[in-house]
């Protein structure tokens, strides 16, 4: 899959994200609970929540980049944080799932036993990778392959991004197709009743709305999908008509210190990507500087309105 472009200067109309202090504000920005990453992109998030309802731990999927003879390659990463203190527990996630370098883990899901993977079907030189129309399944305690599981994705929805499920549905965007597609989990079989097309942006001039999507996470009544023009897009999960009450901003002031892979001059949240919540906060990654941003999902209405 390309490397997301981050479109211009259409920001929704709500809440925007701020540099400082914990806002009460749904979905205003709450700093204390970043996680710095240390990655040079993140693309995927998945967690776990315990029995009292809270989040419990954070899964992180991306890469960084290494320089060899023959220039830049990607490594792929997988680390797991403590979302209580932010602490990192290490590359918790390991094996043949990752042993493809330069392959974009695009999607992350589980049930808790096994877990699902998306997995790009273009080689770093940009030729397509043949077999990689799938959504991959893994025994989540030792990442050994159960083919038995893996889900065959619709001929059109060959860019996929994100993975979310209810436990009996799991759900993909598409960045070509700007629609998310359902597969019934247990069979695998695609169900077209439950797909819709994401937001074209109305008569905006400025922006070709949810054009971009990176990933989506639901709490069963919306669903959020992220967006390269720096916006989390909202749709009525039953219906999939989108919602503009709850589409908000990650647009957010930061500094990305100079390196070979970062330029110089990027200053705000460029490409939100991965999106996972625990139902009270809201954690998107940044494709572009690879750290996690915390927003609130739930709080009092924002000053102004939406």
């Amino acid at each position: 899959m390309a490397l997301l472009a981050a479109a211009t200067s259409f920001v929704p109309a709500a809440a925007q994200g701020v540099n400082s202090g914990d806002s009460t504000e749904q979905f205003g920005r709450t700093p204390s609970k970043d996680i710095t990453v240390n990655l040079d992109s993140s693309l995927s998030l998945w967690g776990t929540v315990d029995d009292a309802g809270l989040g419990e731990k954070l899964w992180v999927l991306g890469h960084t980049f290494l320089l060899d003879d023959g220039g830049w390659v990607e490594a792929s990463s997988r680390y797991s944080y403590d979302l209580t203190s932010g602490t990192q527990f290490g590359r918790t996630l390991s094996g043949n799932a990752f042993n493809d370098p330069g392959v974009d883990r695009s999607g992350l899901w589980s049930n808790g036993t096994t877990a699902w993977l998306l997995r790009d079907d273009t080689a770093p030189d940009g030729a397509p990778i043949s077999g990689r129309n799938k959504i991959f399944a893994y025994t989540l305690s030792d990442w050994a392959r159960d083919s038995s599981k893996d889900i065959t994705l619709q001929a059109q929805n060959d860019d996929p991004m994100g993975l979310w499920s209810d436990g009996t549905t799991i759900y993909t965007a598409d960045t070509v197709d700007k629609k998310v597609y359902a597969y019934t989990l247990d069979t695998g079989t695609n169900d077209s009743t439950k797909e819709f097309n994401l937001f074209d942006g109305g008569d905006s001039a400025l922006s070709d709305g949810n054009a971009l999507p990176g990933g989506l996470w639901s709490n069963g009544t919306t669903m959020w999908v992220t967006d390269g023009d720096r916006s989390v897009y909202a749709y009525t999960l039953a219906t999939g008509a989108y919602d503009s009450a709850k589409t908000f901003s990650a647009v957010i002031s930061i500094t990305i210190p100079p390196s070979p892979t970062r330029p110089l001059g990027a200053q705000t949240h460029v490409t939100p990507h991965g999106i996972w919540s625990d139902g009270t906060t809201v954690w998107i990654s940044d494709y572009t500087d690879g750290d996690v941003y915390a927003f609130n999902l739930t709080g009092n209405a924002p000053v102004g309105g939406v």
